[in-house]
């Protein structure tokens, strides 16, 4: 079944026996919101999520409970900000901790700060930001104990790379 077909359907966090669940589109009216997501605890692999700008805050993003999805390895997380919409999403992405992770792609136009949860990721992919001008990857020690692999695309105004952690196998910059 296609995956933008399924992000259509209100109240899907009905469907507590889900296990197959890879696009959800968050929006602003009942039955769409990112608590839907908060019993679908049996959903597995990968999971994107869209439209992350109209979560309304921090405590509506816990609400998905995304640390009890035990069985997600891939998490997409898309922001679309659009000029004056642009705001400090940092705690909504904070309570977006999933339980394990093995790659993540955290895609906005806007800011990003670093996020307690990344020292996790195998893989970060950077993607359309452009306002994006340092990469910082950490302040010593190893923050990315686990990265082989980073992307960073659509950046134009980044300018500065912090040090890449020594376990990294593949770089992608374009």
């Amino acid at each position: 079944m296609d995956d933008f077909f399924i992000s259509q359907i209100a109240r899907i966090g009905r469907l507590t026996s889900l296990q197959a669940l890879n696009l959800f589109d968050v929006r602003r009216e009942i039955g769409f919101r990112i608590s839907e997501l908060k019993y679908l605890n049996n959903i597995q692999d990968y999971l994107e999520l869209t439209s992350l700008d109209l979560v309304g805050g921090a405590k509506e993003a816990e609400e998905a409970e995304l640390k009890e999805k035990q069985h997600i390895y891939s998490l997409n997380l898309n922001w679309n900000f659009e000029g004056e919409q642009q705001r400090n999403d940092k705690d909504v992405l904070e309570r977006l901790r999933p339980h394990q992770l093995g790659d993540s792609s955290p895609e906005s136009r806007g800011e990003s700060e670093h996020i307690t949860w990344f020292p996790a990721l195998k893989k970060l992919s950077i993607y359309n930001m452009p306002d994006f001008e340092t990469l910082s990857i950490g302040n010593g020690g190893q923050p990315f104990p686990m990265l082989l692999e980073l992307s960073v695309q659509v950046c134009p105004k980044l300018v500065q790379v912090s040090p890449l952690p020594p376990q990294l196998k593949k770089l992608e910059m374009y």
